[in-house]
């Protein structure tokens, strides 16, 4: 198979991938996902380094804002109501505290 055999693979697959909706979306939102993350991270980071806090205050509050970044993304996916999500215990309990809050129990959110 020469460069010509592995050049066509490559045409036939990205012809595929094009057509594929579902992978797109997927791609997309781990675009999303990637692009919240950094700028989720650079901005307390860099506002705290600015501030005189410390790097390990700095990097902590950067890393923070991308996990909420990230998290408040996929739970505003369609696509993310079907995977499983582990919460602290803590969170669970204050839900409990705040039962007019929304529940996202899979495909479906509903208001209790």
């Amino acid at each position: 198979m020469g460069v010509l055999g592995v050049g066509n693979i490559l045409v036939n697959l990205y012809e595929k991938m094009k057509q594929d909706r579902e992978l797109q979306d997927w791609l997309r939102l781990a675009a999303s996902a990637w692009f919240t993350a950094v700028i989720g991270f650079c901005v307390p980071c860099g506002a705290a380094l600015l501030a005189g806090k410390g790097v390990a205050y700095a990097v902590g509050a950067g890393l923070s804002a991308a996990g909420f970044g990230i998290l408040a993304l996929y739970l505003r996916s369609p696509l993310a109501r079907s995977l499983m999500l582990a919460v602290p215990q803590q969170v669970i309990a204050e839900s409990q505290e705040h039962p007019d809050e929304t529940v996202i129990a899979g495909p479906d959110a509903q208001k209790k």
